[in-house]
């Protein structure tokens, strides 16, 4: 939506548009609140954006100035069942970090009163989004 009404107030207003990657902005931003003009290390923890590859990025360690960065690391990708559902329903995330550490979901127990339900439907869930071996 926000690119959306850029492109719009930029052509009512006759105005330039200079697309920055979403990470990228927030160090930008970081670096002009700190009256930086330099190459600096940032760590941007602010959530999910679309990356350079086209992956959902959150976490990232990047290098680099106003006009260019570098990506030097990043947390491990984690499965988002539902997409933008998980952000909301958090418990899905944890269960495909569950899953990513120990492969099953049989170690691990619910406490809750639904815990079977739940695991059934994690597991459909699921499926679509496991790693082909």
């Amino acid at each position: 939506m926000s690119t959306e009404y850029a492109f719009s107030f930029a052509k009512e207003h006759n105005c330039d548009i200079y697309m920055v990657q979403h990470h990228h902005a927030h160090m930008a931003a970081c670096m002009a609140d700190n009256n930086l003009n330099c190459n600096v290390i940032a760590l941007t923890w602010d959530g999910t954006g679309l990356g350079l590859d086209n992956t959902l990025w959150g976490g990232e360690i990047l290098y680099g100035n106003y006009k260019e960065f570098e990506r030097w690391g990043t947390i491990k990708n984690i499965n988002l069942a539902g997409g933008d559902t998980a952000t909301k329903e958090i418990y899905r995330i944890g269960y495909d970090l569950i899953y990513q550490s120990t492969g099953n979901f049989d170690s691990f127990t619910i406490n809750n009163k639904n815990s079977n339900i739940i695991k059934r439907c994690w597991r459909i869930i699921l499926i679509p989004i496991r790693p082909q071996v």
